[in-house]
Order: structure tokens, then C-alpha cells, then sequence
């Protein structure tokens, strides 16, 4: 159940994450949120957005007392249970990157997650179980945003078994194959295995969990009060570097509501839903990317469910598995896990990459 990022978007969205600050790993936990196998749109780097909604602004992420989620474990689907509580998490302890980059609306997310988990369950060569998704989803349901954001925290059971295929051998999904990396090319659901690469190895197609690529080598992120620069390694969840005047830039916490900061920096706490608002630098609730049927421009991102045509001016709904798409700028685009394969959207199928 770890995330995997897609290596042809790698370079794109760690670009952003380079000028943003710290950002999960590009093959780590599920909790921080990503795309579980394939991404539809960028990078699994995980943290550094720059807007939310007013919607989920009055509800700022609370570190104290678990969170509940919204499954008691009863529903007698593991992978329902699992969308469910992992979805909880994220919209909780993740405001802005869940509104802005992963999936956008509550709904969406818990029924696209299920479809996510259903594929792992049932691709050939995957070892993943409903009873090892069960035992995951009764650990998160404990979780506080504290240890969303701790990587030691992170249970076990909750990463993904390695699958049975061999490098080389066509999949749909990485948890089929033993090596964990399955990254199909645009306009394919199918790719080949492949193995992520640890520390100090070239990036090749992606990096194992916990690790980043920079500058084509696989690194750690860095801790509280590591020494940092913009240009990476990066500071990890809830870090970012800060650079003083003259002198060396430390990775430091994030700051909060009200906080004086500069808009350039990046500063303020957006796991709780918090941006540098540019008229008062100080960080406050930011209003977000436009949902569907907001107007837009041609160059801006809407939210995470939504893009922009630049034929209306309008946001508009990604499109779902069977809808029309298109391979080039302006063109209808997906709503993950579906890709645009020729000119359709459509959902991984495993069992067709031979």
C-alpha cells in the first residue's frame, strides 16, 4: 500500500517541491497520500500545496486525540474500511495537498482509493491481502496527525508485500512486481517491473520509500535543524528550510495562524490549511484552486478533481473511466487512478498487461 510516483512526472513536480520546502518521499507511505501505483497528474512528493477551500479552512488539523475517521472497521469490505479511514487522514492532517493536488472532495477520494485497493487486491502476482488491509485500517483509526507525519511511526503492515513478478515482466500496478515499480507511459496501462532504487543509487525510474531524488541520486529528507538549501535535499513533513539573511538555512517547523511571514517563503503550516496571505504577510486560511464550475484561465490549476478549459474559462470535472480525454494541453483530463489511453479515459487493468 505504499505510493508510487510516476518517473516521467518526477521532474516536474520535484521542480515545485524544490521552491515549496519538504515533501514525502517518491515511493512512501499511503499516508502521505499520493497516488497508491500510477499518478494521473503529478509527482508523489507529498506536502507542499498552496491552497484550500473556505470549506475546509475552519477545521485546522488537530495533533492531540486520534482521529476517527469515518469507518469503525464494520463495513465487511477491507478495502472500503481502508479508502474511508486513510481519506480521514488525509483531509485531516493534509488540508491542502488533499484539496489541491490529490483529490479534491471527500467523496471522491474514498471512492477512488477503494478502486485503487481493489486492483491491488486482485492483480495477479500481488501479495496483498484483505486481512493485512484490515490489519492496516485498525492501525490508522489510532493515528493522531502527529503520527501521520512521523515516518518512524508508520506501521509495517501498512507498506505494501513485495509481488511476485521479476524486473522486466509486464504489470499494471506495483504491487505485482517484486522490484515494487510498475510506471506505464502515457497513453498505456501497461508497463514493465522494475525496482526502486535506495539511497545513494541513481533515481532511474523512482526512489524507495522514505527517499528523494535529487539531482538523479536517491537521498533522505532532512530532519529538525538539519543544515539546507532550496536547491535540496529537501526538509521532511511539516519542515521547511529556513534561510536568514546572511547565514546557513536550517530545516525548522512551519509556521501558524497569524504567524508574520513572506509569501515568497513558503513558511506557514499548509498540512493545517495555512498560506502566506500577500496583503498582510501573515499566514491565514487561504481560499483555494477553483472547484468545478469556477471560472479560470488558461496556465491555472484547479482543484485536485477539476481542470481548467480554457474554451469556457470554466473549471470543469475531471473526466471518469469511459468519458472522452486527450493527450495534449487544454484537453479533457482523467480523474485518477484512470489515464487517457488513445482517447478515453480509462481505469488499470492488470490483467491485460501480458
Amino acid at each position: 500500500m505504499r505510493v508510487r510516483c510516476h518517473g516521467s512526472i518526477a521532474p516536474r513536480w520535484l521542480a515545485i517541491a524544490l521552491v515549496l520546502g519538504a515533501a514525502p518521499g517518491c515511493a512512501t507511505h499511503i499516508w502521505l497520500g499520493m497516488l497508491d501505483e500510477q499518478d494521473a497528474g503529478i509527482d508523489a512528493s507529498g506536502t507542499r500545496p498552496d491552497a484550500t477551500t473556505p470549506a475546509d479552512a475552519a477545521n485546522p488539523a488537530d495533533t492531540g486525540a486520534p482521529l476517527d475517521g469515518t469507518t469503525d472497521g464494520t463495513s465487511g469490505d477491507p478495502c472500503t474500511d481502508y479508502a474511508n479511514q486513510l481519506c480521514a487522514l488525509e483531509q485531516s492532517c493534509n488540508v491542502l495537498f488533499f484539496r489541491n493536488f490529490l483529490w479534491g472532495d471527500p467523496a471522491i477520494c474514498r471512492e477512488r482509493r477503494k478502486i485503487r485497493c481493489d486492483l491491488r487486491l486482485a492483480a495477479a502476482g500481488s501479495n496483498e491481502t484483505p486481512a493485512r488491509v484490515s490489519t492496516c485500517v485498525a492501525l490508522l483509526s489510532q493515528f493522531t496527525c502527529d503520527n501521520y507525519a512521523g515516518q518512524a511511526n508508520w506501521p509495517e503492515i501498512c507498506d505494501a508485500p513485495a509481488g511476485d513478478l521479476l524486473d522486466g515482466a509486464p504489470c499494471g500496478v506495483g504491487a505485482q512486481c517484486r522490484g515494487a515499480g510498475c510506471f506505464p507511459p502515457d497513453n498505456s496501462l501497461c508497463g514493465v517491473c522494475s525496482t526502486l532504487s535506495p539511497i545513494g543509487a541513481p533515481c532511474n525510474a523512482s526512489c524507495q520509500d522514505s527517499l528523494h531524488c535529487i539531482n538523479g541520486t536517491c537521498v533522505a529528507y532532512l530532519r529538525e535543524g538539519d543544515a539546507c538549501r532550496f536547491t535540496g535535499p529537501l526538509c521532511a513533513f511539516g519542515l521547511v528550510c529556513i534561510v536568514p539573511p546572511s547565514g546557513q538555512g536550517r530545516c525548522g517547523k512551519r509556521l501558524g495562524m497569524g504567524a508574520p511571514c513572506d509569501p515568497m517563503a513558503f513558511e506557514c503550516n499548509d498540512a493545517q490549511g495555512l498560506a502566506c496571505d500577500v496583503t498582510t504577510n501573515r499566514c491565514q486560511m487561504n481560499p483555494g484552486r477553483p472547484a468545478a464550475g469556477a471560472p479560470c484561465f488558461a496556465g491555472q490549476f484547479c482543484r485536485a478533481d477539476a481542470w481548467c478549459n480554457m474554451g469556457t474559462g470554466r473549471c470543469e470535472a475531471r473526466r471518469r473511466e469511459g468519458e472522452p480525454c486527450g493527450n495534449f494541453a487544454g484537453a479533457p483530463v482523467c480523474l485518477q487512478p484512470a489515464t487517457c489511453v488513445g482517447t478515453t479515459c480509462a481505469l488499470p487493468n492488470p490483467s491485460a498487461c501480458r
